[in-house]
């Protein structure tokens, strides 16, 4: 009876302790997402204050540029399905 009393206190401990050390792996990983998130979050607001420097310093002619690039897409859309018909 003491041996058996022994084992499972053994086996109480050791899923205590595997527990915890779960618990310890998950806000550790927990803390790298967040710093990563932190990380993609600055990039972003970067990439949006570069977006929005663009946009003030090319104005109107940026637009010009978006609207030469959709019709060159939609030519090549036109050549690509003549091209297939033919």
């Amino acid at each position: 009876m003491k041996g058996s009393t022994l084992l499972i206190f053994a086996f109480v401990i050791a899923a205590f302790l595997y527990a915890v050390h779960q618990h310890q792996k998950r806000v550790h990983e927990q803390a790298r997402f967040r710093e990563c998130l932190n990380r993609l979050r600055a990039q972003l607001a970067s990439k949006e204050d570069e977006l929005a420097s663009l946009r003030e310093r090319l104005g109107e002619k940026n637009e010009q540029v978006l609207l030469l690039a959709d019709e060159i897409d939609r030519l090549r859309a036109q050549a690509s399905s003549a091209h297939a018909v033919a």
